[in-house]
């Protein structure tokens, strides 16, 4: 059985800063001067940028396959991800490209 890190990375990162917080506002057994809000940032920051890094890609792949430029892709996309892996969601390759 595969953990949520294993999973969801962002999910993780977000659900440990969560964590994290809970328990520097508790003051849990801690070494002295532990910064707990700001390692629970840096954990959510990782998987915001993980997660920006795989958007990123997925944008070039997409632009490389329809031969769109990626500056024209929205920023946020309109369509589910059911809809963008579905094969009859995208038009007919043009004639030359593969």
């Amino acid at each position: 059985m595969s953990t949520l890190y294993e999973r969801d990375f962002y999910s993780w990162t977000q659900q440990q800063a969560e964590i994290l917080r809970r328990a520097g506002e508790q003051h849990l057994n801690a070494p002295a001067g532990l910064d707990w809000e700001h390692v629970a940032e840096e954990i959510e920051q990782l998987g915001k940028d993980e997660l920006d890094e795989l958007y990123s890609r997925y944008a070039v792949l997409i632009a490389h396959d329809t031969g769109m430029p990626t500056e024209s892709l929205p920023a946020i996309c309109p369509s589910t991800l059911e809809q963008v892996e579905d094969q009859a969601f995208w038009p007919e390759p043009e004639e030359g490209r593969p």
